[in-house]
């Protein structure tokens, strides 16, 4: 059974953990731009869903 999410997906595709996945998605602006733009793309991508990211875009 696979019990990858999409923030498995997204950390794979940007080459990140989750953990940093985890603290860019609520405040994307206190991480890097590299880091943000790749988990962004990532992020569509994936079409991975939440509230709190998106608004913040």
């Amino acid at each position: 059974m696979d019990t990858r999410t999409a923030l498995d997906e997204i950390g794979e595709i940007v080459g990140i953990s989750i953990s940093t996945v985890l603290r860019v998605l609520p405040d994307p602006h206190n991480i890097c731009t590299k880091v943000r733009t790749c988990v962004q793309q990532a992020v569509q991508e994936t079409g991975y869903q939440s509230t709190d990211y998106t608004l913040s875009l």
